[in-house]
């Protein structure tokens, strides 16, 4: 055993002497695998923290989100679910421990504190939920149940971010009154920071209007479920779509066509992000193969050019094992040292990485993304196993010595046909994942590229967007929000540089919140749950001037019609209009609202107005019915100078007619649009990145060959030149010695890239898995990296003396 590790040692220190005597070579090692590994452990920092830390709950895998589903939604996650529904479940099920809900219906809520308002993000939930989730408050306490009944729901559970941020970390706010939207609250606890949901107060239940808990088709809460430990998740999953049967047959005027949904917690939190990581890791294990080709590549040569020391230590009795280890340890050791940097990599990138997906994407979690012991052991993993892929090649064409032939070369390397092919099948592989990286990245950059290009429909530059939640206890009907919004109208529209100012409910690019059943003239009658769906938003008369969105039909919306006593007036868009009056006017006809099951009121159309984008500039138009109103959340105002520079100046006229008023937010419409994209944006600049890496990774690799390569045929190229061979005779031969094998690796990656267009096609928009033009783009771009770095080596090719490379022989 002894003897033993004193070899192992004795290889370790001859192996370091080795790779110091040659910097040259080991720097290059050493950064292109640190690259690979470094952008290998970012990318698997953001797979840990969002895909495989456990969530910061008691036993989180058995935590489920259950939701009710409709056919006409898109969407693996459902659309939420009725009190009504949630209180049958929970009665009917047996799968569960106890389950609890939780509503966003509250929403964004003025926080007075110091005389200084802000904008608060509310969530109501069931007095169980912290309990359900294994969560204990901080400081302070949660809800005990009698503090979820009317009357003794005035209470709140802060959030750790906003304890820090608005209350300075002091304790004592615990057992104090706050103020959210003109309400006293007392708060009862705070939440410790490890709690990833993004809410900055927790509510009662109770806070929710009654008339949403007692309407089944009130969509209004999620509901979060505990699994039995005996209980499989598909046993579970039957039996909720067994109860959804049971309650579409109970109640089928509210009901039809109802089912539900059963998802994992950590599921239901890294939705939609899933395949785009999984996607970004392939990319880099691509790009780490290619790495590990190109080392492999300088090892195959740096070996060739040490036969005759292999040759040496085996005369003098070295076993073909003990020269096998020897350069084997050697590549071991550029692996570590690879490691080395790519953690030195990772640590400066991870966090800048995880805030940036966080930022952009608003991946729960992703800012806590950092290099923990399961990313250390990951990065050790993939050193050894890098080390071993790109190093047992050469370590046993190394150990392989003909000694006769060995020391008959003297100190000359002799290259084999066979290292000659294993360095093309080498070249091959990097310039296959190269294109399949390169493919994969200008698929989802032409994607992205076209989706900028769609016209959303109505108006994106110069226009500022600015976000008003005024509280419904200071405003509490149609008439006092309606006061403040005339005002607040007349002053925007008298700023200098502000053309025109309207207001909408939710900005388009977003689905409206507000889902409605409706029906049009000469339907035949039938459930409430039977009528189609529509998006509602509510728009001031001159919305669609501002927006410029097209009146196809009929008249925009006046002043008259926002009066609280004017006749119900509505506009459509096309696809309603034509999908539900074909050839008929719709201008004068009744569209039907479901009020309260089965009572339905008549809204009269007066116009109908050109499709927009209105889920998102990658969804197609949904039928829409817009109400004229002036108590909307957005303010817009159409400008002639910078948007975004006459924000403080609507500031101050929020500020002058309601002192407590807040501004929640004021983006430019431009940045509006740009951020619905930017879940898409960030995989498109990781991809480009990768794939600009492995593109440079390739180009080494054909350059190192290639230099090697004219290294051992300068004499021929010598007896060539002496023959009378011109400059451009030997570099058509060098050329066609280096396209030989890129042409191979060109076709398999295109073969390799095709059969991933599943895979790639769900990321895609207006593009095809297999688009010419990107496939063009990609193919001249590998032939000229492989012609350029041809060139350099065989240009210093033709400079060689031909008596120079004679008298070598």
């Amino acid at each position: 055993m002894g003897h033993q590790l004193e070899a192992v040692l004795q290889d370790l220190r001859y192996g370091l002497r080795m790779l110091f005597k040659n910097p040259g070579f080991t720097l290059i090692a050493v950064v292109t695998l640190a690259l690979g590994i470094g952008a290998n452990t970012v990318i698997f920092s953001l797979i840990n923290t969002a895909l495989l830390r456990s969530l910061p709950f008691r036993d989180p895998s058995r935590l489920v989100v259950i939701n009710n589903t409709h056919p006409e939604i898109a969407g693996n996650v459902g659309v939420g679910m009725s009190y009504l529904n949630y209180q049958d479940l929970k009665e009917q099920s047996a799968s569960f421990q106890d389950m609890a809900v939780y509503s966003p219906s509250y929403g964004e809520k003025t926080l007075l504190h110091n005389g200084e308002p802000d904008v608060v993000n509310c969530m109501l939930v069931s007095h169980n939920l912290f309990s359900l989730m294994g969560v204990r408050p901080q400081y302070g306490r949660d809800f005990p149940p009698q503090e979820d009944q009317p009357g003794q729901d005035r209470v709140a559970v802060l959030s750790h971010r906003l304890w820090v941020r608005r209350f300075g970390s002091d304790l004592g706010v615990v057992g104090k009154n706050i103020q959210i939207g003109n309400q006293s609250f007392s708060v009862i606890g705070i939440l410790n920071e490890e709690f990833p949901v993004g809410t900055d107060v927790w509510l009662p239940l109770s806070l929710v209007p009654e008339r949403d808990l007692k309407d089944r088709s009130h969509h209004r809460v999620t509901v979060i479920a505990r699994l039995k430990p005996e209980v499989a998740e598909k046993q579970a999953a039957a039996e909720i779509k067994s109860i959804a049967r049971r309650l579409e047959e109970a109640y089928p005027e509210s009901n039809k066509s109802l089912g539900m949904v059963q998802i994992g917690l950590l599921d239901y939190y890294t939705r939609g992000i899933r395949t785009m990581l999984m996607i970004l890791l392939g990319a880099t294990g691509l790009v780490m193969l290619i790495a590990c080709a190109n080392i492999a590549n300088l090892a195959l040569a740096r070996a060739a050019n040490r036969r005759k020391e292999m040759a040496i230590r085996a005369a003098h009795g070295a076993a073909r094992l003990r020269l096998f280890r020897q350069l084997l340890t050697e590549c071991l050791l550029l692996a570590v040292f690879g490691a080395v940097g790519g953690m030195l990599i990772a640590y400066a990138g991870t966090a800048a990485v995880g805030r940036w997906a966080y930022q952009i994407m608003h991946i729960p979690r992703m800012n806590e993304t950092s290099v923990d012991t399961s990313v250390l052991l990951y990065t050790a993993g993939i050193a050894i196993f890098t080390g071993l892929l790109f190093g047992t090649l050469p370590a046993i064409q190394g150990s392989q010595i003909n000694l006769n032939e060995a020391l008959k070369h003297g100190g000359k390397s002799a290259q084999t046909s066979m290292q000659g092919r294993l360095r093309n099948m080498l070249i091959i592989g990097e310039v296959a994942i190269a294109v399949i990286v390169l493919i994969g990245a200008g698929l989802l950059i032409r994607s992205l590229t076209h989706l900028h290009r769609i016209n959303p429909g109505f108006r994106i530059d110069n226009v500022l967007a600015v976000k008003i939640s005024l509280p419904k206890e200071k405003y509490p009907d149609y008439g006092s929000k309606k006061v403040f919004y005339d005002q607040l109208l007349g002053k925007v529209k008298s700023l200098p540089g502000v053309k025109d100012a309207a207001t909408i409910s939710i900005l388009h690019i977003v689905p409206s919140g507000s889902l409605l059943y409706f029906g049009v003239e000469g339907m035949a009658p039938r459930g409430r749950a039977q009528y189609p769906l529509a998006q509602a938003r509510g728009v001031s008369p001159n919305y669609f001037d501002l927006m410029n969105i097209p009146i196809r039909e009929g008249r925009q919306f006046q002043d008259s019609d926002t009066a609280e006593n004017a006749p119900h007036a509505v506009i459509v868009n096309e696809i309603l209009a034509r999908s539900y009056f074909r050839n008929e006017s719709p201008i004068g006809k009744k569209v039907l609202m479901a009020d309260a099951a089965p009572k339905l009121e008549g809204w009269t159309i007066v116009g109908v107005v050109a499709d927009v984008k209105d889920l998102g500039v990658d969804r197609d138009p949904q039928p829409e019915i817009y109400f004229p109103a002036y108590d909307n959340n957005i303010l817009l105002a159409h400008t002639t100078v910078d948007p975004l520079s006459l924000a403080p100046a609507i500031r101050q006229i929020v500020k002058s007619i309601d002192s407590s008023q807040p501004i929640a937010q004021a983006r430019a419409m431009r940045e509006v649009l740009d951020e619905s994209l930017s879940g898409r944006k960030f995989p498109v600049d990781l991809m480009s990145l990768f794939s600009a890496l492995a593109l440079i990774l390739s180009a080494i690799g054909i350059y190192s060959v290639m230099s090697y390569t004219v290294v051992q045929r300068t004499s021929e190229i010598g007896i060539r030149m002496a023959l009378g061979a011109d400059r451009a005779n030997i570099i058509i031969l060098l050329l066609k010695q280096a396209m030989t094998p890129v042409a191979v690796g060109l076709a398999m990656g295109l073969l390799g890239a095709w059969s991933l267009k599943r895979v790639l096609s769900g990321l895609l928009y207006g593009v095809s898995s297999t688009d010419f033009v990107t496939y063009v783009i990609v193919i001249t771009l590998i032939i000229l990296t492989a012609v350029i770095a041809t060139l350099l080596p065989s240009r210093r090719a033709t400079e060689i003396d031909p008596l120079t490379a004679l008298r070598q022989e």
